[in-house]
């Protein structure tokens, strides 16, 4: 129509369809264009409110979002908006408040749901937040997002038939359609039997994924299958440690000829995998002697116990500012000579050593270790690994070594909540925050479990002193 609304509606819809391909410069031009024509208008506020928490630019997103409740106070989109800010800002029971309001007023609103529940999930109520996820998926049954939130939240409270069912549907969200589509080349396996057939595995998520779920390929190859798994260059020769695995194929397709292939995180459902049946060998990756020969020489003779250490993860990961850590935070423990403490940290992180006191000393490692397979040579000659979730923890639990996770107080369901066993990985500790943020708190458990994993004996002059 003419007039200025009909013009409206038209960018309304532009920037929309702009919001939802990530392109965020764009949606905040045409969200400005609608205000120099409506002022007063709601949606184009609250989006430019919700770019505005997407950058973290909180002062001006807070002023945005209430002006569009404002000017729309029954609008249940402006409640599910501030609940994404207080999410953002990690004030999580401020955004659960949001979200309800939200629902009180449309019921039905699948968004909102799906929200919610991961603004429970952060507070440790996983029972809530798989029931707003199933209200989420009744409101909109294709709402992929949700079905895999869902998936994360039942693997999370242990529920790994049904959480690993919905977790087939992480190939309808949009970050891993395009992916998924360009690896149609053989025919899905369904769990029947391999005997005599190849196999592919496919890469997918992160590397500690791929190091944590390689152990299928063990099984798979005793059913008679020959097993070829796609990975990164640096991974390659690490995984090609793992029994039953016959090649390492570089990624992206076209691929060797294979009979089926699967996704790396869809074999724990093919494999039937329950609690009780997750398979944890104590060891699966080997170590290259030449590698470990190389390390043995750079390090020398051990004279006291080893310990190594990695306080942050990939900066791009979701979570990162709740999962990585500053170096300071081991001061504590750096300064106990009674232990030899190697860094392993890699990237920018690594710089943070040269902050430390004097009385901190750590030997910088993380620039050597070029591949994983250097990596695990190295955590091989260590008495302790002590580090945040990054893929190193997978390495030292696939190699069977002592370690400690230091963890927020989120959970992930590869490492299950309540207890310190981590279910996949024997040798390794869960070390959680007491409360969320509190690194000095969980800094202090991991002192205690260090010393009951590595005992060293008392210092030299403390025996003297003892009265005869």
């Amino acid at each position: 129509g003419g007039g200025p609304r009909g013009s409206v509606s038209v960018l309304q819809h532009l920037a929309r369809a702009a919001f939802e391909r990530k392109d965020l410069d764009g949606a905040q031009r045409l969200y400005r264009r609608i205000l120099e024509r409506l002022p007063e208008d709601p949606v184009a506020i609250g989006f430019l409110g919700v770019i505005a928490t997407g950058r973290r630019q909180y002062d001006v997103a807070h002023d945005l979002l209430l002006r569009a409740l404002t000017i729309a106070p029954d609008a249940p989109e402006g409640f599910n908006n501030l609940g994404l800010f207080e999410h953002s800002r990690a004030d999580f029971a401020a955004a659960v408040a949001a979200y309800r309001r939200a629902l009180e007023l449309a019921p039905d609103y699948s968004a909102a749901h799906n929200n919610l529940g991961l603004a429970l999930q952060e507070q440790g109520e996983v029972g809530a937040a798989i029931e707003s996820f199933r209200a989420a998926v009744r409101a909109f049954p294709d709402f992929a997002d949700a079905h895999w939130n869902l998936a994360l939240a039942l693997l999370l409270a242990g529920e790994l038939e049904e959480g690993f069912a919905e977790q087939e549907w992480r190939m309808r969200v949009a970050q891993h359609r395009e992916w998924w589509a360009r690896r149609q080349q053989f025919p899905q396996w369904q769990g029947e039997p391999l005997a005599g057939k190849r196999i592919l595995i496919l890469a997918e998520q992160g590397m500690g994924d791929m190091i944590q779920f390689v152990r299928y390929a063990t099984p798979l190859a005793a059913q008679g299958a020959t097993v070829m798994v796609e990975a990164a260059p640096e991974l390659a020769d690490l995984l090609r440690t793992v029994p039953g695995v016959r090649e390492v194929v570089p990624p992206d397709p076209p691929f060797p000829r294979c009979d089926v292939q699967i996704p790396m995180l869809s074999l724990p459902l093919r494999c039937g995998t329950r609690l009780g049946t997750i398979p944890a060998p104590l060891r699966y990756l080997g170590v290259d002697p030449v590698r470990r020969a190389r390390w043995q020489q750079l390090l020398g003779p051990p004279v006291k116990p080893r310990i190594g250490i990695a306080w942050a993860g990939n900066p791009e990961h979701v979570r990162d500012r709740y999962r990585s850590l500053a170096v300071a935070h081991f001061a504590s423990l750096l300064a106990m000579p009674e232990y030899e403490w190697l860094g392993l940290q890699k990237g920018p992180a690594a710089g943070q050593i040269a902050a430390l006191p004097p009385e901190c000393v750590i030997r910088d490692l993380g620039k050597d270790s070029l591949t994983f397979a250097d990596l695990a040579a190295l955590i091989e000659l260590l008495d302790l690994v002590i580090t945040v979730d990054t893929a190193i923890v997978h390495v030292a639990g696939a190699l069977g070594k002592s370690a400690l996770l230091l963890l927020d107080t989120a959970h992930d369901w590869r490492w299950p909540r309540g207890g310190s066993e981590a279910r996949w990985y024997p040798s390794v500790q869960i070390v959680r925050q007491p409360s969320r943020g509190d690194w000095a708190g969980a800094m202090l458990l991991a002192a205690e479990a260090m010393q009951r994993l590595c005992p060293v004996a008392a210092p030299a002059n403390a025996i003297k002193a003892r009265p005869q």
